[in-house]
């Protein structure tokens, strides 16, 4: 039987893909399987100071022959997105919640493949360990990190892909994890320290170029999550411009979701940018600022901007 490597996403990973990796790689030992866990990029600021802990260990660099392996993908279906060391015709299991590749996998490795539209990945990996009758033997550090990837990609249960597997799944690890009370706002609350420590660097931490189709329009997307956004745009708009306009495009916009107050907050780059997310996400905008009447996921406004029903809406310059 060959060795299984669990991995995410080839980039920075956040704590869903850190959580999910982790959480499978272990429920896959308790199936007596031989499993190393791969990341190769690095955490971004979701994964909290509270929340890292020497006992997870996981390798930075993969070094073994591929034919003597497999692998379990979690938090991405997208090959592009898969580390250079994944063999995509070795994949025996993987996980996502984004949808566009389901087909793919299904053909490929059939039930093995888990493409579902719920909030974070943790979510479909929790519902593994109870369907293969290992909820009782999880551990309190996994349930934690796989708790807070549940609230941190549902921001806090308020965005519109929450789901009630999510709210499930994290009361299930909560009673595992023993987090008091006032623990997510604990969470979101040391984020901030975190990125209020190094602006720069987190903005570019969790921004990426996406190709719009048939355009040849790229635009750089920017997203940070607070627990009190609202002066953070207007008092930090230096760095925001300075990082987002390293990736080499004056198609860009960074997104805020304010957690307490039920809304995002926007920076456009440019009059073409902000008009774009006038006309396919409603959003009002005055002098390159916006926001919105309730929480965002950069994913949702991605689709948003990505349909074709949005293809005769004005495009970026």
């Amino acid at each position: 039987m060959n060795k299984i490597i669990a991995t995410t996403n080839k980039e920075n990973f956040d704590i869903d893909g850190l959580s999910s990796a982790l959480a499978l790689g272990d429920l896959l030992k308790m199936e007596n399987k031989e499993v190393e866990v791969v990341l190769e990029g690095k955490p971004d600021h979701s994964v909290t100071e509270s929340l890292k802990n020497e006992e997870f260990r996981y390798t930075e660099k993969f070094s073994e022959p591929n034919e003597n392996v497999d692998f379990a993908i979690v938090d991405t279906s997208n090959p592009v997105r898969f580390p250079h060391f994944v063999d995509i015709g070795k994949v025996v299991e993987l996980y996502d919640h984004r949808a566009g590749f389901e087909k793919i996998w299904k053909n490929r490795i059939g039930k093995k493949a888990r493409i579902e539209k719920v909030g974070a990945c943790a979510t479909l990996i929790w519902e593994e360990y109870k369907k293969r009758g290992f909820a009782k033997k999880i551990t309190s550090l996994n349930a934690g990190l796989m708790a807070a990837a549940i609230v941190s990609n549902t921001l806090n249960f308020r965005a519109s892909i929450t789901t009630e597997r999510d709210r499930t799944a994290f009361r299930d690890l909560k009673s595992f994890a023993g987090f008091e009370n006032d623990w997510i706002e604990k969470y979101f609350t040391e984020r901030e320290s975190a990125i209020y420590k190094n602006i720069e660097a987190a903005i570019k931490g969790d921004a990426f170029v996406q190709e719009i189709p048939n355009s040849g329009i790229r635009i750089a997307i920017g997203q940070m999550e607070l627990w009190r956004g609202k002066d953070f745009i207007k008092g930090h708009e230096k760095e925001i411009i300075k990082a987002m306009s390293s990736f080499k495009t004056s198609d860009w916009f960074f997104t805020l979701p304010s957690i307490s107050e039920g809304k995002n907050y926007l920076y456009a780059g440019s009059k073409e940018i902000e008009a774009m997310l006038e006309n396919t996400l409603g959003i009002k905008f005055a002098d390159r600022f916006g926001s919105t009447s309730r929480l965002w996921l950069r994913k949702e406004m991605l689709e948003k901007i990505l349909s074709p029903r949005q293809s005769g809406e004005r495009s970026p310059g």
